[in-house]
């Protein structure tokens, strides 16, 4: 029953008289909500869709070294460093964690990786600093365990916490390996000293290929992996006289750079001469990145990544924008997974273009039971309690539970809160639940009033 206002604010002395009698009963405790499971379901289904965005590719790469970096670099795409925030769902779905929620994202990710495709499961452990309660992963690569923290990269904008021994990440973390948690010890050095730690760009997948930049404005492809320097790494001839940054989207290539002629662009890359070029032997332009308005303006685009609906770039000052390269044409809604309050299995609808066929928009309901009011399926007495009854409208789920005499806020224990419960219904002349009236009408003259409360808290305290 709703209670729009206290009824001690609404009543006259008999009332008043009868609340200093409630008082003097006494108030039970309260009862603490837990977090429900159809929430957690649905969270669960959301950190799935989220990872599967991000798991999307590393799973075909060849190389072990390769799948660990994209899910890395795809992970500080979706995230960002906060002091709060220590789970997988607050990096990849509310995109802000600290560094346990960084590692546990991390972890899922490879998880669903293996899950997806069995040959491209990497083995992993937590690791934490008991002293300073950081942690991170440790990833088995090519057989030898190696030292990943996202976190850290994420912080500092770079790699150096990728892939490392134990004495390089100690270095890095001011911190004893000896009181590390964790199984494997990293002893390897292969990557402490490694050339991508040098490069600007995130990089990204492309026809089985890893595609990065290095600080030099040039285009690399290859394995990049373990090697110090850029020697044996193919360099890509691009036509451009400079290439900051490159990105994959929908299938293509696409590169930051800069002509002869110093005009900064965004090209499309076809892998075999270079930039596509038309006709007329003009490379095609894909956006401009030194437009006005709330473009980036001149600054130095040093990286970018791809997402659902374009290119975001990211400047030398930080400042980013996202070049729309398509719009999509959204159909109507469709059901992808039935919501089943039974079975606590969320429910989901996608829009999806009808041009490019991607997914542009999604929903959830919460798989929670729709239960209708309680009935009365056996009437109370003062010697023997009664029943009460619910069934949920979609699955038909029914809870029945006990009805003690007198209990009528229906919390199976007849104190105080019932005879305020009846006092509010008499002051706001509102009937309780239909098949209740042998509870509420302690006087049994047919009439609810004062006495009938008087009679229920007397009841309350002798019984």
């Amino acid at each position: 029953m709703e209670i729009k206002q206290p009824f001690w604010k609404r009543t006259g002395a008999a009332l008043a008289a009868m609340l200093i009698l409630i008082v003097g009963i006494g108030l039970t405790g309260t009862r603490a909500d837990a977090q429900t499971t159809p929430q957690q379901a649905l969270e669960q289904l959301q950190l799935e869709d989220a990872a599967a965005v991000l798991i999307d590719g590393p799973d075909g790469f060849r190389r072990e070294g390769h799948r660990a970096l994209m899910l890395h670099d795809r992970l500080l795409d979706a995230a960002q460093p906060a002091q709060t925030g220590s789970t997988a769902y607050d990096a990849l779905v509310t995109g802000a964690a600290n560094s346990q929620g960084y590692a546990l994202a991390m972890e899922f990710l490879l998880d669903q990786m293996g899950l997806k495709q069995e040959q491209a499961r990497l083995e992993h452990e937590l690791v934490q600093d008991p002293v300073t309660g950081e942690m991170w992963n440790r990833v088995k690569i090519d057989g030898v365990w190696y030292n990943l923290s996202a976190y850290r990269n994420d912080l500092s904008g770079d790699r150096t916490a990728f892939l490392k021994s134990d004495a390089a990440f100690a270095a890095l973390l001011g911190s004893d390996p000896s009181r590390w948690t964790g199984e494997h010890p990293c002893t390897s050095t292969y990557y402490d000293d490694w050339f991508l730690n040098q490069s600007q760009d995130g990089g990204d997948l492309w026809k089985s290929e890893m595609y990065y930049t290095d600080g030099s404005g040039t285009l690399y492809a290859g394995y990049l992996m373990g090697t110090t320097s850029s020697s044996g790494i193919i360099r890509e001839e691009t036509g451009l006289s400079r290439v900051d940054a490159c990105a994959v989207f929908d299938g293509s290539l696409y590169l930051i750079g800069s002509q002869d002629s110093g005009v900064q662009g965004l090209y499309l890359y076809n892998g075999s001469s270079g930039v596509e070029v038309g006709s007329g032997g003009t490379m095609v332009r894909r956006g401009s990145v030194t437009a006005t308005g709330q473009d980036i303006g001149s600054q130095t685009i040093v990286a970018m990544y791809g997402t659902s609906t374009g290119l975001t770039l990211l400047a030398q000052d930080g400042s980013t924008r996202t070049v729309t390269l398509h719009t999509h044409t959204l159909g109507d809604w469709q059901t992808v997974q039935q919501m089943d309050c039974a079975n606590v299995i969320p429910g989901k609808e996608v829009r999806i273009c009808s041009d490019c066929g991607e997914i542009g928009e999604i929903r959830y309901e919460i798989p929670e039971h729709a239960y209708a009011d309680w009935t009365v399926t056996q009437t109370p007495d003062p010697e023997q309690p009664g029943t009460v009854q619910r069934e949920c409208t979609r699955c038909h789920d029914t809870i029945t539970q006990s009805l003690p005499y007198g209990d009528l806020n229906l919390d199976e224990i007849t104190d105080v809160l019932d005879v305020m419960t009846l006092a509010q219904s008499v002051v706001d002349g509102r009937e309780l639940l239909p098949g209740l009236d042998g509870n509420y009408d302690q006087s049994t003259d047919g009439i609810v009033d004062v006495s009938d409360v008087m009679a229920l808290a007397h009841y309350v305290v002798n019984r």
